[in-house]
């Protein structure tokens, strides 16, 4: 009998036991698997693991690629229109709200992006 199986087996075992506490169990099996997958493919093993542990900085990333997608829409369908400025709005919100930018910052990084086609936060008393 393999690994693998053994492992199934043991968690078709504790899932058969009814164990009490949902989160505890969540826990044992993603444990279980990570231990699988460790053993199984280390390499990918360790990609994950920073995966996990750079997410937030990876989401900001995200949150600038897109708003620097939103401007080649703009260029390749003649110039920004509002349903861009709506689109960079979200990604600012993001920016401020969720990776602690300051928002002048982002109304700088926004005017540079769009050379100064939109003017955010100048309404802003906060």
């Amino acid at each position: 009998m393999n690994v693998r199986n053994k492992i199934f087996q043991a968690i078709g075992w504790i899932a058969a036991r009814h164990i009490a506490h949902y989160e505890a169990v969540k826990v044992l099996v993603a444990s279980i698997g990570a231990l699988a997958l460790k053993l199984d493919d280390p390499k990918q093993f360790n990609y994950y693991e920073q995966v996990q542990l750079q997410s937030e900085e990876l989401q900001e990333l995200k949150a600038l690629n897109g708003a620097l997608a939103i401007k080649e829409l703009a260029d390749n369908s003649g110039g920004w229109e509002d349903h861009h400025g709506i689109g960079l709005n979200m990604v600012a919100s993001v920016l401020i709200e969720q990776h602690d930018w300051d928002p002048q910052d982002v109304n700088d990084w926004v005017r540079d992006l769009t050379d100064g086609y939109f003017n955010f936060g100048a309404d802003d008393e906060d």
